[in-house]
C-alpha cells in the first residue's frame, strides 16, 4: 500500500517491537481493573528510584519506536525509491548524511586517527586532520571553548525553564485533583508527599 509518495514497510523486528508495546498496554489496561495489580503499580510509582529510572528510559523507548516505523519514499514521476528508511532516519537526516572518515571524540575538532597529508613545504606528514563537519563553523580551534559556552548556557537555561514549566503543570494538576491551593500543592511536591514520585521525576527530567 502506498500513501502518496510514502510506502509503509513492516520489518520483522518492527512487528516484534509493536507486539511488545501492545502487550504492555494490555497489561496496564488489565492492571487498572485488577485490584492486586493496581495496588502493585501504585506502590511502584511511589518509589523515587523506579520513577527516575522510568524517566531515563522514556527517551530510549521513544527512539526505539521512531526507529521501528519504516517506509520507502517513492518518486511519483518514475516510481524510483531511495531505499527503506525509518522516521528516526528522516528526523536525523543531517547527522546521517554528514559522515566523517572515522570516529572522533565527543566535541572534538580533529579526527581520532592520523592521516597522511602534505605539509606547507610539500612534505608528507602524519597529522590528525580537522573534521569535515564537526566544528566546521569555527574559524580555528581556539574558538571552541567560547563556542561551547555560547551553546551550553542557553541550553542549560532552556532546560531549567522547561523543568520549571513541568513543575508548574504538576503543581496545577495536584492542586486541582486535591482541591487545594496551588501553594499547598507546591509544598507537597517539594516534600515528596505525593501519590506519584513527581519530585524525583522532575529532578531527573531537568
Amino acid at each position: 500500500m502506498t500513501i502518496g509518495s510514502i510506502q509503509p514497510v513492516l520489518l520483522t523486528t518492527d512487528l516484534l517491537l509493536w507486539i511488545i508495546v501492545a502487550a504492555t498496554l494490555l497489561l496496564m489496561w488489565r492492571a487498572r481493573r485488577t485490584p492486586r495489580l493496581a495496588a502493585a503499580f501504585r506502590q511502584l510509582v511511589r518509589r523515587p528510584a523506579a520513577v527516575a529510572a522510568l524517566v531515563i528510559l522514556l527517551p530510549y523507548i521513544g527512539v526505539a519506536l521512531l526507529d521501528s516505523l519504516h517506509f520507502r519514499a517513492v518518486n511519483p514521476a518514475d516510481g524510483a525509491s531511495a531505499g527503506v528508511q525509518s522516521v528516526l532516519d528522516r528526523l536525523l537526516t543531517p547527522l546521517r548524511t554528514r559522515t566523517e572518515t572515522t570516529y572522533s571524540a565527543p566535541l572534538a575538532l580533529h579526527s581520532y586517527s592520523k592521516e597522511t597529508r602534505p605539509g606547507a613545504d610539500g612534505r608528507l606528514l602524519r597529522v590528525f586532520p580537522r573534521l569535515e563537519h564537526g566544528g566546521a563553523h569555527l574559524p580555528d580551534t581556539a574558538a571552541r571553548a567560547a563556542d561551547l559556552r555560547a551553546r551550553a548556557l542557553p541550553a542549560a537555561a532552556a532546560g531549567l525553564a522547561g523543568g520549571a514549566l513541568l513543575a508548574g503543570l504538576v503543581c496545577w494538576r495536584l492542586a486541582r485533583r486535591g482541591r487545594q491551593p496551588l501553594s499547598e500543592a507546591a509544598r507537597r511536591l517539594v516534600r515528596g508527599d505525593t501519590q506519584v514520585a513527581w519530585r524525583s521525576a522532575l529532578l531527573t527530567a531537568t
